[in-house]
């Protein structure tokens, strides 16, 4: 993985050529110098120096090198992807025996809200803060607990208090978890385990336009659920049991 404080010194035009590598990483390989300048309306000396910046001789090193991180990420399903299998693993590790923090904005509280409720059903120790609550909570006794693990649910990833409570959580040892479709976002970007929708992220659609993230964020954590429940117990075996059970 290119780390992120070399991303983060790139100018402006530098990070656009990056990000459209990332965005073309399909065909990037089989990309020249001359695309990139043309897609980018940038220059070919800009695309030699973003290469260089992130600490490679020349473009085609730079290309394969995101061709192959982007191999490595794990489609959850057909609507979200991780970056990593590691990611997942930890993930899983956190919720099985981690004190968790989950925290969401406006739309997004409650999909946060059905999540803290299904983990505390799952006996967890999951603690809900919204932007609601922080405004009547003492910021201080909130940060002075120690947590695993803080879950942000964040479409566009570009609020405020979030970012600063990532930081502020991330400084006191706990692991950042993201639901969110902007894999650009700076929130994204130190995340720990994040989980990137694959529905098309644009600035300008704000949530009064349709939009189905949030239902699936709800729906993946459903799935992570039953992965977990694979994992740790046997899933199939516990759901036989209850279906017995059942009166016919």
């Amino acid at each position: 993985m290119i780390k992120k404080e070399l991303i983060d010194g790139l100018t402006e035009n530098e990070l656009r050529v990056y990000n459209y590598l990332n965005e073309n990483y399909k065909i990037v390989t089989s990309l020249k110098i001359k695309d990139v300048v043309k897609e980018t309306y940038t220059s070919a000396s800009t695309v030699v120096r973003t290469a260089q910046k992130l600490g490679f001789e020349g473009f085609k090193e730079l290309a394969y090198r995101i061709a192959k991180d982007k191999s490595c990420e794990i489609d959850i399903d057909d609507k979200f992807f991780v970056k990593n299998k590691d990611e997942l693993d930890e993930f899983f590790k956190i919720i099985d025996s981690g004190k968790i923090l989950i925290y969401a904005e406006g739309l997004a509280t409650t999909v946060a809200s059905y999540i803290n409720i299904k983990f505390l059903m799952l006996g967890k120790e999951s603690y809900l803060f919204t932007k609601i609550s922080h405004d009547l909570t003492w910021q201080d006794d909130l940060l002075n607990n120690l947590y695993d693990g803080v879950i942000i649910i964040s479409k566009f990833g570009r609020e405020t208090y979030p970012f600063k409570l990532a930081e502020c959580m991330k400084n006191n040892g706990a692991k950042l978890i993201t639901f969110t479709a902007n894999e650009n976002s700076e929130l994204c970007k130190m995340s720990d385990i994040a989980f990137i929708s694959k529905e098309s992220h644009n600035e300008t659609n704000e949530n009064y336009l349709p939009t189905m993230f949030f239902g699936h964020t709800i729906l993946l954590i459903e799935k992570l659920i039953k992965v977990y429940f694979n994992r740790y117990f046997n899933f199939d075996e516990i759901n036989s049991k209850i279906l017995e059970k059942k009166p016919k």
